[in-house]
């Protein structure tokens, strides 16, 4: 098997664009709602009592089976304290604490190795979150293994999510819209039979790759528009380092992978 021919997703034409496929509210009840969410938050004071309370609320007569955790990524604020008092009253509601230093890779191994149900959402905390979004997007759970959402972004964010696109496809053989999307929902047994290596954002692909090389096949779908973020600290020549390491983490991952591919290691 070739790399560019382990992307499997809602395409069967590798030429032609990957069109998302139409939800349906009415087949939502064909597959049994056993659901872990991976709620990544950090300072996140203002917003993050409501985002789980409008989960809980919106997924409380939804889900069969119900699981948030709730990973604060040492946030300065009020996050983890607002986090531990919703804990203390609400049993769904699981809290890890990591330190600032911890890289994004292993805050999400971290929490990926605790989830208990039959699928998994990996998404931000983030007002905006659709949770009616998510419960059609379990009408698709019957023909694929996991849904990945991609949004129509604008500026600086469209041109990174565009290079990495084309990047993944041409590195790995990834159809992938929109990488960094917080809106990925997996069967969870994979990551019950697989370990993640990569210790930044790219874990992400590092995901996918190994998701498809396993027989499982994804579909992508639109989100909304992208919700107004934070203003960025972060300056030009930090985003540009960053995207530098990240591309030699990518070529780094793509090498070893292409050795195992051809028996070469």
């Amino acid at each position: 098997m070739s790399l560019s021919s382990l992307a499997r997703s809602d395409n069967k034409d590798a030429e032609a664009p990957v069109r998302a496929p139409i939800l349906s509210q009415a087949g939502a009840t064909a597959i049994p709602r056993s659901l872990s969410i991976v709620l990544l938050t950090q300072n996140d004071e203002a917003s993050i009592e409501l985002v789980v309370r409008s989960l809980l609320s919106g997924l409380e007569t939804w889900a069969d089976d119900l699981e948030i955790l709730a990973v604060d990524r040492g946030s300065h604020d009020r996050t983890g304290i607002l986090l531990e008092r919703l804990a203390a009253e609400e049993p769904r509601l699981i809290v890890l604490h990591q330190p600032a230093s911890c890289s994004y890779g292993r805050v999400l191994t971290s929490a990926l190795g605790l989830v208990s149900k039959e699928f998994v959402l990996i998404t931000e905390a983030q007002p905006g979150l659709d949770v009616d979004l998510l419960k059609r997007s379990f009408t698709l759970l019957s023909d694929y293994d996991a849904v990945l959402g991609f949004r129509q972004r604008q500026g600086w964010s469209q041109l990174t999510t565009l290079l990495w696109s084309w990047l993944l496809r041409f590195a790995l053989g990834l159809r992938v819209r929109d990488l960094y999307c917080p809106f990925k929902l997996y069967r969870a047994e994979f990551f019950r039979q697989q370990t993640l290596e990569m210790g930044g954002p790219l874990i992400n692909a590092e995901m996918i790759y190994k998701f498809v090389r396993a027989g499982y096949v994804y579909t992508e779908i639109a989100l909304g528009p992208e919700p107004a973020s934070k203003p960025s600290k972060t300056p030009l020549r930090r985003k540009l380092a960053l995207f530098w390491e990240a591309l030699c983490e990518l070529s780094n991952y793509s090498g070893r992978c292409y050795q195992e591919e051809h028996g070469c290691i």
